[in-house]
């Protein structure tokens, strides 16, 4: 995980995550984006467990699949070219 870090912190040059992994020198005057780091792992992680718990088999994603590959067969839906 640490490699990961790295490698991205030289890559992009972020001065946030570079900031709370201590690589552009004190990082106290990040704590509030250490806390939002923190919180949005919790309700990430708890988001995910509670989805797993709920939809324990790939099936309730079949039937989705299905309507919209035929909606999307029949042309209900469009491609936006403007982005």
């Amino acid at each position: 995980m640490h490699n990961l870090l790295s490698f991205y912190i030289n890559l992009s040059k972020d001065p946030l995550v570079g900031g709370i992994a201590g690589v552009f020198g004190d990082s106290t005057h990040l704590m509030w984006f250490k806390t939002f780091i923190v919180l949005e792992a919790y309700v990430s992680v708890r988001s995910s467990i509670l989805c797993a718990l709920i939809f324990q088999s790939r099936l309730f994603q079949v039937p989705v699949f299905i309507l919209a590959l035929r909606d999307l067969y029949k042309g209900k839906f469009q491609l936006s070219k403007s982005i």
